[in-house]
């Protein structure tokens, strides 16, 4: 795969996925407050670089797990105006379900938890 407008800080990475038609984004270990942060400014550029109504989807795989201000941080990014659909994929299920039952008390429907990237990427085209 491709990755257009590749952007990285520590080990965090957002990019372009022309061929599915999202924004990617990858990140490992503990996500604290200065990597929520920078991934909210990234949801503002590649929402502006798009034109808003932005796919996503979050391999969270080698995530760890964000530090309270860092949810706080990324809920906010979620809910960006820019922000169509956020597909959140590679949790144990424990963390799925924990995850789409936090987000729809939230009031977050535009976000939800997969095991696959196949699953994400039918969600977020509207193919499920």
């Amino acid at each position: 795969m491709e990755k257009k407008f590749l952007r990285t800080f520590n080990d965090t990475e957002v990019w372009w996925d022309e061929e599915n038609s999202v924004v990617r984004s990858h990140t490992s270990g503990l996500v604290d407050l200065e990597i929520a942060q920078w991934f909210y400014q990234q949801t503002v550029i590649f929402g502006n670089l798009f034109e808003h109504n932005v796919n996503w989807i979050l391999d969270m795989s080698d995530i760890i797990k964000p530090t309270a201000k860092a949810r706080k941080t990324l809920t906010k990014a979620v809910g960006h105006e820019s922000v169509n659909k956020y597909a959140l994929v590679g949790a144990s299920v424990l963390v799925r379900t924990v995850s789409n039952f936090i987000l729809t008390a939230a009031n977050q429907f535009n976000a939800k938890c997969f095991a696959t990237d196949d699953e994400a990427i039918a969600w977020v085209h509207g193919e499920d």
